[in-house]
């Protein structure tokens, strides 16, 4: 299988608390060619050479017809013939650099992964495969104590499965099956970097009267205290509008590791009913 990325590598920043930084692309590399295992792929230092460089959100199959592996696949029977797949049996590496400034906390979220996957940050092993497993399930994890100011390194190891027993996704049902299985990283993987709390997953939920002439509004999020002792704070919610403004404030205590979900409704404030919202 030839070798050598069309494109650079680019390294991910994430700078400050509150960001949220989407992984800018992945360096790619079967097993059957590279033979270290995650202690040494995932390490800042480590080289990947030849390796291919893959968008951010890439099966396989994406990833080879991205570095010109395979051309005009979608003609006739290519897909089954041109293409073999027996190289999709192995382990296949997603490896990725990012950057970190100042002090907080850094968290590795990752939003579906084809099949499974066991991940490494800066040598070390964070998660297996047991859990980072399906094409929309969406993992979390602290990885603070692995992770340094400036370059840091985090590497997938992908195994290959089956899609009539993984949780993997399926297409159009007259569609040609891809040889890789959907094999990959194909949704986003953020670097995420907060202070002791941190906040996820914000939403709104709206309740309009029949007759349109109020909406009653719902506010829910998700804390998380990733410090080693008891947190508080004040959490503020702030609505916008063309009336202006209105700010909610909840305060929040979270033992050590604690997490916990805050709701607000318009039933414990009034701010939240929207006259005339149409």
């Amino acid at each position: 299988m030839p070798q050598g990325p069309k494109s650079a590598h680019r390294p991910t920043r994430a700078d400050g608390c509150g960001c949220a930084a989407a992984v800018q692309s992945w360096q790619v590399q079967s097993t059957a060619v590279e033979a270290n295992d995650g202690s040494v792929v995932s390490a800042p230092a480590y080289g990947a050479d030849g390796w291919y460089v893959a968008p951010p959100r890439s099966t396989l199959m994406a990833t080879l017809l991205a570095n010109g592996k395979y051309r005009d696949i979608q003609y006739s029977t290519r897909l089954r013939d041109d293409v073999d797949a027996s190289a999709f049996e192995v382990p296949w590496w997603y490896r990725t650099t990012f950057y970190v400034t100042g002090d907080g906390y850094t968290t590795l979220r990752s939003d579906g992964i084809i099949p499974k996957a066991d991940l490494f940050v800066n040598g070390s092993k964070v998660a297996g495969r047991d859990v980072i497993a399906g094409a929309y399930t969406t993992n979390t994890f602290d990885v603070t104590p692995f992770v340094r100011r400036g370059l840091n390194s985090a590497a997938f190891l992908v195994h290959p499965g089956n899609p009539n027993t993984d949780l993997s996704i399926g297409w159009v049902d007259w569609n040609q099956w891809p040889p890789d299985n959907n094999m990959g990283i194909w949704r986003d993987v953020f670097v995420m970097r907060s202070g002791p709390l941190r906040l996820a997953r914000p939403r709104v939920s709206v309740e309009v009267a029949p007759d349109l002439d109020e909406a009653r509004l719902a506010l829910t999020i998700d804390v998380t205290n990733l410090s080693g002792e008891d947190a508080a704070g004040t959490l503020s919610f702030a609505v916008s509008g063309p009336s202006g403004t209105v700010v909610v404030n909840r305060d929040v205590h979270l033992a050590r590791g604690g997490e916990t979900r805050v709701c607000v409704s318009a039933e414990e404030e009034s701010a939240l009913v929207i006259a005339n919202p149409a």
